[in-house]
This record gives structure tokens, C-alpha cells and sequence, in this order.
């Protein structure tokens, strides 16, 4: 493998999201094991987002557009989107350990 192999490997990774892999795995394992240590006294749940549609993403047209193509509801998450589903999770009172996907739905084309 030549040097510029190796870095043309690792911008397709970037481009795939690949990168956030280890991130959203911290995070999966981090909600659960605080919610075992921290229960019953206190529920521990995440909320983990896909491309929201703000200010900040408005340079991804391409992700954007990919999102939009791929995701089951057609459309990249709006920030309300994200609002609704943390307002919903804080006023759960029989849950904990969770990580709540919103994605539009994309997590499930990989099965179920």
C-alpha cells in the first residue's frame, strides 16, 4: 500500500460516517452502564440524532440530499424532531438504559 492509498482509505471512512462508529458505541455503552450504576435513583437514557436540517449542516447539501433519498420518511431530521423525542424521553418514568435513534428510520434498512 503506497501513502496515498492509505489516506484515500481514510477520507472514504470519513465520508462513510465511519468515524462516528466508536462515538455512538461510547455512547450506547456509556447509557447503560450509568443507568445500572445510577438506578433506581435515576434514569439514564440517550437520544441520538441523524443530519439535522440547521444552520450548522446547511454546507452538507450533498449528505443532506443523501439523507433524504435513503431515509424511510424522505427527509433529514428538523430540529423539533429531536425536541419532541427528548421532551418524550425525560417524561418516561419506567425507562432506562436506552438510546433512542432518531434517523428517520434509516438504522433499520441494515435489518431489523
Amino acid at each position: 500500500m503506497h501513502e496515498g492509498d492509505a489516506l484515500a482509505a481514510f477520507e472514504r471512512c470519513l465520508r462513510r460516517g465511519l468515524a462516528l462508529c466508536p462515538y455512538k458505541a461510547a455512547l450506547t455503552h456509556l447509557t447503560a452502564v450509568l443507568a445500572l450504576a445510577l438506578c433506581p435513583e435515576i434514569a439514564v437514557n440517550a437520544v441520538a440524532p441523524g443530519l439535522i436540517d440547521t444552520p450548522w449542516t446547511a454546507g452538507l447539501d450533498e449528505s443532506r440530499d443523501r439523507v433524504a433519498r435513503s431515509s424511510p420518511l424522505r427527509r433529514p431530521a428538523r430540529a423539533d424532531d429531536v425536541a419532541e423525542v427528548c421532551w418524550s424521553v425525560a417524561q418516561m418514568r419506567y425507562t432506562t438504559g436506552e438510546v433512542f435513534l432518531v434517523d428517520g428510520g434509516i438504522h433499520r434498512l441494515s435489518g431489523p
